[in-house]
């Protein structure tokens, strides 16, 4: 195409005014092909999110398990806000409940855990992840007006995501959990879904990094990432998404050794994005959440603040 531009331009030079050259050549040079230095930029931007998800995932591993709330990469809080996170802690678990939960900035990778070792039953927060597997690793999968994805994601209904699972099986969702980085935990069926798991809140925030950046490098992942933006169900979303871009994927269940209430996802908060991981023992009870991811969103304020 250059050629044949370069060809046009040679003929009309020799007959016609300068003025009127500069004129043509304003209009035909948009249409010279940029793709390899669109390609080099595409590829810059790529590699500086995977970097900044790699040292994510680096903060992660390193945080101490134990019930004690422990700060990530140098953050160190103020007086006020580490005590209204306590105060929130102990307030939510006075319901008879334990907590656990993960939050890293994107940016600065750094961030607050408290017990993120501690496992809990996954109830349908593993759906999140293993629909961005499936739509990563089977290019053929239609994902706008597909009705088994929208259920899945946006109402967390069981039916399609057994279908789902009936269909693609566990590898996909296997080699999610390689490329954070993690060891398969392995599957527990329950009366109602036929994969599930126990795992940890440092595991499920793993888990949302290598969904932000399949969000943020893939157009495949772009367009995914739109399902995860209106959940029926979802303290993230409940609290924050009416002010902010949020990305969740909660999970709960009501009753015995599974009884569960979590919450995991991505803010896009307007001083960088975060991921938040939140699993406990309350039973089915979302709303007993919204404290802790309010008093968790203004500590993500003020970390970044402070950079």
């Amino acid at each position: 195409m250059r050629r044949r531009i370069h060809d046009v331009l040679t003929d009309l030079r020799g007959g016609f005014q300068p003025l009127l050259f500069i004129c043509l050549l304003a209009i035909l040079l948009p249409l010279m092909p940029s793709f390899p230095c669109e390609a080099n930029a595409a590829s810059t931007v790529r590699a500086a999110i995977e970097k900044k998800v790699e040292n994510c995932h680096q903060a992660v591993k390193r945080t101490r398990n134990g019930a004690w709330i422990t700060m990530l990469s140098g953050y160190k809080p103020s007086p006020a806000a580490l005590s209204a996170l306590k105060t929130a802690i102990i307030e939510t678990e006075k319901k008879g409940c334990t907590l656990g939960f993960v939050l890293i900035d994107i940016n600065s990778a750094r961030g607050i855990s408290f017990r993120p070792d501690r496992l809990f039953y996954s109830a349908s927060t593993i759906k999140g992840p293993y629909a961005a597997s499936i739509v990563s690793l089977n290019p053929g999968i239609q994902i706008s007006g597909n009705a088994l994805l929208s259920r899945t994601l946006i109402w967390s209904d069981n039916a399609s995501y057994n279908l789902l699972t009936d269909r693609y099986g566990t590898a996909p969702i296997r080699l999610w959990f390689l490329q954070a980085g993690l060891a398969f935990q392995g599957v527990t069926q329950s009366p109602n879904v036929r994969f599930s798991m126990y795992y940890s809140p440092r595991t499920l925030c793993r888990l949302w990094l290598r969904n932000y950046s399949f969000f943020q490098t893939e157009a495949r992942g772009r367009e995914l990432e739109v399902l995860f933006r209106t959940p029926n169900r979802s303290a993230i979303h409940e609290v924050l998404g009416s002010r902010y871009r949020t990305d969740s994927k909660a999970g709960w269940y009501p009753d015995g050794e599974r009884r569960t209430a979590n919450d995991a996802g991505i803010v896009y908060a307007p001083s960088g994005p975060y991921v938040l991981a939140l699993m406990s023992t309350l039973p089915a009870d979302m709303d007993s959440l919204h404290r802790l991811v309010y008093v968790l969103n203004e500590m993500h304020k003020e970390m970044t603040a402070i950079q």
